[in-house]
């Protein structure tokens, strides 16, 4: 019984459908031979219990043949997957519509799923998570966004001073090191031409531009005017303060300092020099709400001087800190130019390197301590208009607790009169190690006490930004948390974000824990793939840049995940036993049925469950009989694959 020709288009695995009696049918799913390995086989299911009388052409009611989505109900990157497209397939040159059909549910128990395993001859090749289709490519995102109307709008609003600095510091990166700078022998000058209205901006792009010089040295705002003379840094600094206005206490929103290792992602090394948290994945993603976080607490204060970034304080001495932005992109952000932007404030280099190891392996965190409060000293001197409005987020790990000390003693002038606290909170991170944390909860709580008490909550009149919410609850200058959504917690009791931010916070972790959607890409894994769509869709709207990106590549590889699979129906009631054979194999360089090749052989096998490994074979005449009910297809959670081989060779 055949199948409708919307349903056999070529390339697809194909199982001719047959007439079942019960209306209750499951999809079992097969997955196709590799886009540049087998083009085009078809598979005839047979059954020795089927009625003899099923006519030819014959269909069953409610059978739902598995092809593309249908595209009701759907978010928006299923529904772009879901629309008809017209493959073209080189093998015979036809071109053919595939069209939209029913969409099976993700969540039927009784489906199950095949998945091709390129092994080699006589070698078992065991479910592997990272595994690549040919058949779904991957789509790495653009480093640079091109160039919009808006930017070219923005550049052209610019005065000649602000244009001539940013292109000198565009032309840090041919410098071989510092000592080649074309813009720091110019900058005080240059700055003391700039218009009031420019200073902001300007300091914001050398300050998180993310220009780097070919020894890999940072060409930002504290190196260039690390490089200046006294009389010079004088000059650059009276700018600053002269031109930059402390924005409104009622505008929400921090300079947002963070550490990285344990703070950001667990950090990983074979001597755990970086850090020790074992609490989440150790592939490079973050940790389930640190993005949203960083959005929320920065709150768009510096998005009028080209766009909002956070700062990245960490020990890593300056010569490796080059490949931190790549690596943390879901916390970067595109300035007016399109171009990331994020500040970095690295640790000592030179010999001081070697001897901070060692003491880190020894235990001893005071020399990192110190250089991490020289950073954010020389960093806070550039901007005096925040002062109060700084933040920090760190982990217990390596002296970040001494820091926090340090910071929330720290006190500034205040614009408004007076002296004023340069930091208005600090939270930091209980590493958890892999059976406890490095800091019971028990002294965790001392600690909480012994800083509160030692930095209470700042009087109203000297705080540098507002309440945002009507609570009159004590705003608390240190936090304790075990993950971002207990910071969010915390950090709406004390009134520095509301509720609603702290709403989005705790979407963004549950968004975060969701199946990574690449994954699922790649593994060719349909039912994950559908299901966290749906799931990540609800959101999606609050996703941050990197995010979005992978959605829509999921969303676009959905059509090559789909035609990877391919569905059967349910015998009918009583069988005992049914049968897959290949009816013909065709690629580039090999058709089947020929009289010089021998009879393809079906291998079906488990990649997934309890019985990974469990394989049946087809016999030398390329029938693959099968007891049913079949556990390998039929057992709740399993995936299993269906490998076409040649007999002669062992794979295709």
């Amino acid at each position: 019984v055949t199948l409708p020709d919307v349903c056999r288009p070529s390339g697809l695995v194909v199982v001719d459908d047959t007439s079942v009696a019960d209306d209750t049918l499951a999809p079992l799913v097969a997955r196709r031979a590799e886009a540049n390995e087998v083009k085009d086989a078809d598979v005839v299911a047979d059954a020795s219990s089927l009625e003899e009388d099923c006519s030819a052409g014959g269909s069953i009611a409610g059978h739902r043949h598995l092809g593309l989505p249908s595209r009701a109900g759907l978010p928006l990157p299923q529904q772009c997957a879901a629309s008809s497209e017209v493959m073209d397939h080189a093998a015979d040159g036809v071109k053919r519509r595939l069209e939209s059909v029913d969409a099976f549910d993700p969540e039927d128990s009784n489906c199950s799923f095949f998945r091709e395993v390129d092994d080699e001859p006589g070698h078992l090749l065991g479910y592997s998570p990272s595994y690549s289709s040919t058949a779904v490519p991957r789509r790495e995102p653009p480093m640079e966004a091109a160039p919009t109307r808006e930017t070219s709008r923005a550049a052209a609003n610019i005065g000649e001073v602000e244009r001539r600095i940013l292109e000198l510091h565009q032309g840090e990166v041919n410098a071989r090191s510092a000592k080649e700078s074309m813009l720091a022998p110019v900058l005080a000058d240059l700055f003391q031409q700039l218009p009031d209205d420019a200073v902001a901006r300007v300091r914001a792009s050398l300050d998180g531009g993310l220009v780097f010089r070919q020894d890999k040295s940072l060409a930002d705002l504290r190196g260039l005017y690390n490089m200046l003379s006294g009389r010079d840094r004088r000059l650059v600094l009276a700018k600053i303060s002269a031109a930059c206005r402390p924005p409104p206490r009622h505008r929400r929103g921090f300079v947002l300092l963070s550490d990285v290792d344990d703070t950001l992602l667990p950090g990983h090394d074979l001597l755990n020099v970086s850090g020790s948290d074992r609490s989440w994945h150790l592939d490079g993603r973050l940790y389930p709400g640190v993005s949203r976080t960083h959005v929320e607490l920065r709150g768009g204060l510096r998005d009028e001087h080209g766009g909002d970034y956070s700062v990245l304080l960490t020990a890593r001495p300056p010569a490796f800190v080059k490949s931190l932005p790549q690596k943390l992109r879901r916390i970067q952000v595109r300035a007016e130019d399109s171009r990331p932007r994020m500040a970095i404030l690295p640790g000592q280099g030179g010999t001081a390197v070697v001897s901070n190891v060692f003491r880190v392996l020894t235990g001893d965190f005071t020399k990192l301590g110190q250089t991490k409060m020289a950073r954010v000293n020389e960093y806070a001197q550039f901007f005096p208009d925040y002062w109060g409005r700084f933040a920090f987020i760190g982990d217990d790990g390596q002296a970040d607790v001494q820091v926090a000390d340090t910071m929330l003693e720290t006190r500034v002038a205040n614009p408004r009169g007076g002296q004023t606290e340069l930091v208005a909170f600090v939270a930091v991170h209980a590493v958890q190690l892999r059976e406890s944390y490095a800091v019971s909860p028990g002294s965790r709580e001392g600690i909480v006490q012994q800083l509160r008490r030692k930095h209470p909550h700042v009087p109203e009149d000297r705080q540098a930004v507002g309440r945002t919410s009507q609570s009159r609850a004590p705003r608390h200058r240190f936090f304790y948390f075990v993950d971002y959504e207990d910071l969010a917690q915390q950090l709406c009791e004390s009134s520095w974000i509301d509720p609603s931010q702290k709403d989005a916070i705790l979407r963004g972790v549950h968004r975060d824990k969701l199946p990574d959607l690449t994954a699922c890409v790649e593994a060719c894994d349909l039912r994950a793939l559908r299901s966290a769509i749906a799931a990540w869709s609800q959101t999606a709207y609050e996703a941050d840049e990197t995010e979005m990106e992978a959605f829509a590549n999921a969303g676009a590889g959905l059509p090559d995940v789909m035609r990877a699979h391919v569905q059967l129906a349910l015998p009918a009631e009583g069988t005992r036993q049914i049968c897959l054979q290949v009816l013909n194999v065709q690629n580039a360089d090999f058709r089947w049925p020929s009289a010089d090749q021998a009879i393809p052989r079906l291998v079906l096998q488990e990649v997934g469950g309890q019985r990974s490994g469990v394989r049946c074979t087809s016999g030398e005449d390329g029938v693959l009989t099968l007891e049913w009910p079949c556990p390998l297809l039929l057992r709740n959670g399993s995936r299993a694959a269906l490998d076409v081989r040649n007999q002669l060779t062992g794979a295709f």
